[in-house]
């Protein structure tokens, strides 16, 4: 920059600032929507989608058989509520999911199981989520569902590998050595692209006991706990120990399975599956110390990743939905604007989790870090600027997709028998898109006042150096490299 400064003549200087305060007035004018096709609030939907299914209950174990045109495909879903852990198990679980369906099971290896995953399904995956109840976000819930998907004639087969891998995983200290590394290397790769979903887990982590547990198990000091495995294989003989112990947990878990198929293929025998589920543990609430102050993490980037978070209510809630309004409004005429046109970061984001509470906002390789986190410091402001009644109805359309977003069939009946079964009924949503369609511009000032306050938010971010500097006098934060040694 100084190289072609000094070139520049004094008119030069004149048209460069010309330009920049023009399109500073043009980056400030309000946009007309009115040329645009809109929709009205009475576009939306009313109900959400009620797909029909039969319920069973046998030895404890709830079965949802959900019939869908998936045509002739078998969708297999056994989701464990598990128990409450020893810490030591809970912190290596992200690594037992991953490495269940890469191993070995029922004597079979992992390349001999891996064909056969190959030959008669079309996938089987097993994934650890974090959950709260709907009337509240204190009741941390934790579960690893493995699904899978075959052709019909293969239902039996898929229903099969389903129970090998459940009661029969075997695990090898030279597998798991592979796939340690092969699973470090991906998230290291990973890092920086997906540094707004890290820089928002850690923010969210220091206001919320269920964001404490999904940052241990899928954020940044999940990294660290791999890297403690990966990096020193003389333990992998521990490793193998404790997925044993989290083996026998998941054969006794609260099970609740869900079959999607077509009506003639609802029939498929689940016995085998059944007969090794005991559901004698009652599921656990597992917490973890949440990260305490501002965090900052290191990494070989040249931008920075921010990102600040509240914990506010729970689904059930009244203000729920005027905070999802709230959301999507940020994100479109506030953070559009500041973070990405003015700021200069690739983008700007604004979010509320629906059945976390968490209400976030984030920025995307941000040149900057001290004027984004004052940006998210002023939304009272930009509120305190009005809210037309053609930018409510937009944010209002927006958020109604959240509530009934276009899936496929056989996700629209999984997602209703699970969320039945966690509580979040339909008629529960139905509930929340009524009091949706009712919110008011003082109801986004009002929720905004309420919850989004600075001494409720947890802040954070990555990026490649200390941000202290930046941020004297407005935040200050504890710094960690990723790059640091592990012990």
């Amino acid at each position: 920059m100084e190289r072609l400064s000094r070139g520049l003549s004094q008119a030069d200087r004149e048209r460069i600032a010309a330009d920049s305060a023009a399109l500073t007035a043009w980056q400030a004018q309000e946009s007309d929507p009115g040329v645009l096709p809109t929709l009205g609030l009475d576009d939306v939907t009313r109900q959400v989608p009620r797909p029909s299914y039969t319920l069973e209950t046998v030895g404890g174990v709830r079965i949802g058989r959900i019939p869908q045109p998936t045509g002739g495909l078998v969708y297999l879903d056994v989701q464990l509520r598990l128990p409450d852990l020893a810490p030591e198990l809970l912190t290596v679980l992200p690594l037992y999911a991953y490495a269940l369906t890469r191993s070995g099971a029922a004597g079979r290896d992992y390349l001999a199981l891996a064909r056969r995953i190959e030959a008669v399904t079309g996938g089987i995956g097993a994934a650890v989520a974090v959950g709260s109840a709907p009337e509240s976000l204190d009741e941390t819930r934790l579960s690893l569902t493995l699904s899978g998907k075959a052709l019909s004639r293969h239902g039996p087969a898929l229903a099969d590998l389903l129970r090998d891998l459940l009661t029969r995983p075997e695990f090898t200290r030279e597998r798991l050595d592979q796939l340690l590394s092969q699973r470090l290397a991906g998230m290291k790769s990973g890092l920086v692209s997906s540094g707004n979903h890290y820089a928002a887990l850690l923010a969210s982590a220091q206001v919320s006991p269920v964001a404490a547990l999904e940052e241990q198990l899928s954020g940044l000091s999940a990294l660290g706990e791999l890297r403690r495995w990966a990096e020193h294989p003389g333990k992998t003989g521990e490793l193998l120990q404790r997925f044993e112990a989290i083996s026998d947990a998941l054969r006794r878990a609260r099970a609740r399975i869900a079959l999607t198929a077509t009506p003639d293929d609802l029939l498929l025998d689940l016995s085998g599956l059944l007969g090794v589920l005991s559901a004698d543990l009652a599921p656990g609430h597992p917490q973890v110390r949440e990260v305490s102050g501002p965090q900052a993490r290191l990494t070989d980037t040249p931008v920075a990743f921010n990102a600040v978070s509240w914990e506010t209510v729970p689904f059930a809630h009244p203000d729920s939905p005027a905070l999802l309004v709230l959301a999507r409004l940020l994100r479109s005429q506030y953070l559009q604007a500041e973070i990405r046109e003015k700021g200069g970061a690739y983008g700007g984001d604004a979010q509320l989790n629906l059945r976390s509470g968490l209400f976030g906002l984030s920025s995307y390789r941000d040149p900057h870090v001290r004027r984004t986190f004052e940006v998210f410091g002023g939304i009272s402001q930009f509120l305190r600027g009005g809210v037309s009644d053609a930018l409510l109805r937009e944010s209002i359309l927006s958020a109604s997709k959240a509530l009934d977003p276009l899936t496929s069939p056989d996700t629209v009946g999984r997602m209703r028998f699970f969320g039945d079964e966690a509580g979040f009924s339909a008629d529960l949503y139905d509930q929340y898109l009524a009091r949706l369609l009712q919110v008011t511009p003082g109801d986004l000032s009002r929720v905004a006042a309420e919850y989004l306050t600075p001494e409720r938010a947890g802040y954070a971010l990555l990026a490649g150096e200390d941000p202290n500097a930046q941020t004297s006098g407005l935040l200050t934060f504890e710094v960690e490299r990723l790059d640091s040694p592990q012990g």
